[in-house]
């Protein structure tokens, strides 16, 4: 910043200067805080594995478990309402996140990171209803095979 920038500061009264400093301030902290962009990394990670790994893995099981005729309570109707109402939450919780853009030095980075990770794994279970629509059968498959022959 130049002398004669900080001499219109001055002269403007006393507040221009102290928020100028309050700013010089705030950047050098925040400079102090993030040395090291370890951690940001290991939470990206951590989202990343969340979203394409646990997920995904969710989704498998419940398909899984209908097509096994585990969840004895569930029908195709069910699953197909579960999977619109939970894609729709899962859906606003991560276009929240999204859209949030907390700092990290505050509380609602914590938020933000709360968000997309119920997200992410309603999105998985969301996932995993509308797979089991599909896999869904009324009952277990018998273990002896039909006899063709009369």
């Amino acid at each position: 910043m130049d002398g004669k920038r900080v001499n219109q500061a001055l002269e403007a009264g006393p507040f221009v200067g102290l928020r100028l400093l309050d700013v010089r301030i705030a950047l050098n902290y925040a400079s102090t805080v993030m040395v090291s962009k370890t951690t940001l990394w290991l939470i990206d990670g951590f989202l990343l594995f969340v979203l394409f790994v646990v997920a995904p893995s969710i989704a498998a099981a419940i398909g899984y478990a209908a097509w096994k005729c585990q969840l004895k309570n569930f029908g195709r109707g069910l699953y197909w309402t579960a999977f619109v109402t939970l894609g729709g939450v899962s859906g606003f919780l991560l276009v929240f996140a999204q859209r949030m853009q907390a700092d990290v030095r505050t509380w609602q980075y914590l938020l933000q990171l709360a968000c997309f990770v119920m997200g992410a794994l309603l999105l998985g279970v969301a996932m995993g209803c509308a797979v089991a629509i599909f896999t869904f059968r009324w009952r277990a498959l018998s273990q002896k095979p039909p006899d063709l022959i009369p």
